[in-house]
């Protein structure tokens, strides 16, 4: 398996497809955000959402880079849910 279909699997699996425009990336962010958190991304700090398109990133994956280059990780409890339970 080449590491283009490698990618072409992760970016399906993520939701995202190699057709998908920047405003509709944005609208897939957007939407993810406001499911997971009530809060859309408009409504918090400025990211570099085009970046993140032109990088390949999925919605997923946007958001949390966004939560680490934007928001300072003060979304990391509803971006990474695995902390919402202590380690034992």
């Amino acid at each position: 398996m080449s590491s283009d279909d490698i990618r072409s699997y992760h970016n399906l699996k993520e939701g995202k497809t190699m057709t998908q425009t920047y405003e509709e990336f944005e609208t897939r962010c957007d939407t993810l955000m406001s499911r997971i958190s009530g809060l859309g991304i408009h409504d918090l700090a400025d990211a570099r959402w085009r970046d993140y398109f032109e990088e390949g990133l999925s919605p997923l994956a946007a958001l949390r880079q966004a939560n680490v280059d934007s928001w300072d990780s003060e979304m990391d409890a509803v971006l990474h849910p695995k902390s919402w339970y202590p380690r034992s």
